[in-house]
């Protein structure tokens, strides 16, 4: 896939797991899933922080609202300033 697309995310998280388990560390069966999980919520807070921030500063308060409370209007509005995310 990183050949394809460059993206790294997952080949780096590959390694990190793989080297984790030769240094001898205890690995939890979901450690990885955990990982991706929780880089996922990073970006989704930087994504409607993003957003938000945007809102704000074009004085659209109640596009904000909007935003917060209806996830359709949100995936318009991420389009809108073409900021990613998981609708795309």
């Amino acid at each position: 896939m990183e050949t394809l697309t460059g993206d790294t995310r997952f080949t780096e998280l590959a390694r990190q797991f793989r080297e984790n388990k030769q240094k001898g560390e205890q690995i939890m069966m979901c450690e990885y899933l955990n990982q991706l999980e929780e880089q996922g919520e990073i970006n989704g807070e930087a994504n409607l922080s993003s957003l938000l921030e945007k809102l704000y500063d074009l004085g659209r308060s109640k596009d904000v609202e909007l935003a917060v409370r209806n996830p359709d209007a949100r995936a318009k509005m991420y389009k809108e300033f073409s900021i990613p995310n998981y609708r795309d």
